[in-house]
C-alpha cells in the first residue's frame, strides 16, 4: 500500500456523503447489530455500513478507490444475502449496487 494523500481522503469522503444521500431510508448508516437483525452475526461474517467506511478512510485504511468499491459492494451483497428478496432493504440494496456501480464507473481514479 501507498501513502494516501488528502486529496484522495476528501474524495473518498465525498463518495461516501454521496452515497449516504441516496441511501434516504438510512439503511446502511451503521453497523447492523443482531438486536435488530437476529442472527446477522452467525449469517454474515464480513459487515460493512457507511459509517464504519468513514472511519476506515479516516485511518487510512484505503489505498484506492476500489478498495472503497470492495466495501461499498459487500455492504451491498451482505444485505442482499441476509434479506429476502421481497424486502424493501434487499430492494434498497440492489439500487444503491447499482448507484454504485453508476458512481465508480463514472469517477475513475
Amino acid at each position: 500500500g501507498g501513502v494516501v494523500t488528502a486529496q484522495l481522503k476528501n474524495r473518498m469522503m465525498e463518495l461516501i456523503q454521496t452515497i449516504m444521500r441516496k441511501d434516504v431510508h438510512m439503511i446502511f448508516a451503521e453497523p447492523v447489530s443482531d438486536l435488530i437483525a437476529p442472527g446477522y452475526s452467525s449469517i454474515i461474517s464480513n459487515p460493512m455500513d457507511l459509517s464504519s467506511m468513514q472511519g476506515k478512510v479516516q485511518r487510512g485504511e484505503y489505498t484506492s478507490l476500489k478498495d472503497l468499491k470492495d466495501d461499498a459492494d459487500l455492504m451491498c451483497k451482505n444485505c442482499m444475502v441476509y434479506n429476502s428478496d421481497d424486502t424493501i432493504f434487499y430492494k434498497e440494496a440492489v439500487k444503491l449496487q447499482n448507484y454504485i456501480s453508476f458512481l465508480f464507473g463514472e469517477k475513475k481514479g
